[in-house]
C-alpha cells in the first residue's frame, strides 16, 4: 500500500527533489551574499500583503477583530504556527525513502 501511495505522488516527489538539488547547488556554488541588506522576495511580500494579518502581538490569541470591526484578522502567532506546520509537512514528505 505504501508503494502505491509513493507512485501516486511521484511527480510531487520529483518536484521536491528538484528543489533540493537546486537549493544545494546554490549553497555550494553561490556567491557570498549579504543577507542583512536584502529585501524579502517579492512573492513573500505580495503574499503577506494579501493575508489579513494584524501586524501586532496579541498574546495567545489566534484571531482578533479588525480595526473597523467588520472582519477578523489573523495574528502573528497564527502565521508563525502555519509556517511551522508547513515546514513539518515538507520535512515529512522529504523523509520518505
Amino acid at each position: 500500500a505504501g508503494l502505491a501511495v509513493i507512485q501516486a505522488f511521484n511527480p510531487l516527489l520529483l518536484g521536491f527533489s528538484g528543489f533540493l538539488i537546486f537549493s544545494s547547488y546554490q549553497l555550494l556554488f553561490g556567491g557570498e551574499d549579504e543577507d542583512e541588506d536584502e529585501e524579502p522576495p517579492e512573492v513573500i511580500t505580495a503574499t503577506l500583503d494579501k493575508l489579513p494579518l494584524s501586524g501586532t502581538f496579541e498574546g495567545d490569541k489566534f484571531f482578533v477583530p479588525s480595526k473597523d470591526g467588520k472582519s477578523t484578522q489573523l495574528t502573528q502567532l497564527t502565521a508563525t504556527l502555519v509556517c511551522i506546520a508547513l515546514c513539518d509537512v515538507l520535512f515529512a514528505v522529504d523523509s520518505i525513502p
